[in-house]
């Protein structure tokens, strides 16, 4: 954790797109917030990465 998007090199790994990443909400009472990916988003412990892709480029992909 605590790597970019970029630095994941998801694209180039899997052949995955992340649609968006789901974080726990620390503020105005939301449980979850979903965020826009960009290539300089920090992924954090706790994330979901709601991903698109093949499944056989995914099959190798970490889940946890």
């Amino acid at each position: 954790m605590g790597k970019t998007l970029e630095a994941l090199k998801l694209p180039e790994r899997f052949g995955a797109t992340v649609l968006t990443v789901k974080r726990e909400a620390k503020e105005m009472g939301d449980k979850v917030r979903h965020l826009p990916p960009t290539s300089s988003t920090v992924i954090k412990d706790g994330d979901v990465l709601i991903i698109f892709g093949l499944q056989k480029d995914l099959s190798s992909f970490p889940s946890d």
